[in-house]
Parts: C-alpha cells; sequence; structure tokens
C-alpha cells in the first residue's frame, strides 16, 4: 500500500500545477489581445500621404493619438510579458514537484 500522505501530497502538487498553468494561460492571452490591439493600430497607418492640407491635420491628429495610445499599449505588453514570465517559472516549478513526488510514489515499495 502507498502512503496517503505521499498520495494526497501528489493530488495537491497536480492541483498547484493545474491552478499555475490556468493562471499562465489567462496571462498568455492577455498579452496577445495587447498585441492584437498594437497591430491592428499599426495597420490603420496611411498608405499613401495627404492630398491636401484638411486631410493632413487629420491624418497628423490621428498619428498623435496612435502613438499614445501604441506607447500605453507598449507599457501593457511589458506588464503582461513579465508577467506571463513568471508564472511560466512557476508553472514549470509546480509541473517538476508534481513530477518528482509521482516519482516517489512509484519508487515505494509495497506493504
Amino acid at each position: 500500500m502507498k502512503d496517503p500522505r505521499l498520495i494526497r501530497l501528489a493530488q495537491i502538487a497536480r492541483l498547484v500545477e493545474e491552478a499555475g498553468t490556468a493562471s499562465l494561460r489567462r496571462a498568455v492571452a492577455a498579452r496577445e489581445s495587447v498585441r492584437a490591439q498594437i497591430d491592428a493600430l499599426d495597420a490603420t497607418r496611411a498608405k499613401s500621404a495627404p492630398q491636401n492640407a484638411a486631410e493632413a491635420r487629420i491624418a497628423y491628429a490621428y498619428e498623435t493619438w496612435a502613438s499614445r495610445r501604441r506607447a500605453a499599449l507598449n507599457l501593457d505588453l511589458a506588464r503582461h510579458e513579465a508577467e506571463c514570465l513568471s508564472l511560466l517559472d512557476a508553472a514549470r516549478q509546480a509541473f517538476g514537484r508534481a513530477r518528482v513526488i509521482d516519482a516517489l510514489i512509484a519508487r515505494q515499495k509495497p506493504r
């Protein structure tokens, strides 16, 4: 019979691993959402030069706004990237911990 305390520890380790993986998935989705917003801003850039002064003023106003928005989104992207890296490290540790506990259980001699 396997040690019930070790079995319970393995169950807890798997729950921690699953929770960490779910957190990482959410963080990656948030990061990708910000990347998509940046890509959308980049896609709306004017393809040709303004033809008159009115178009130039409109293009300038839009580019001014878009530059500020892009800067804010880049800050968000950096924050999400740092969060993803931190959560990735935590998920790796939880995965390793669960595998070590599983190996300990497998090595136990039957009683």
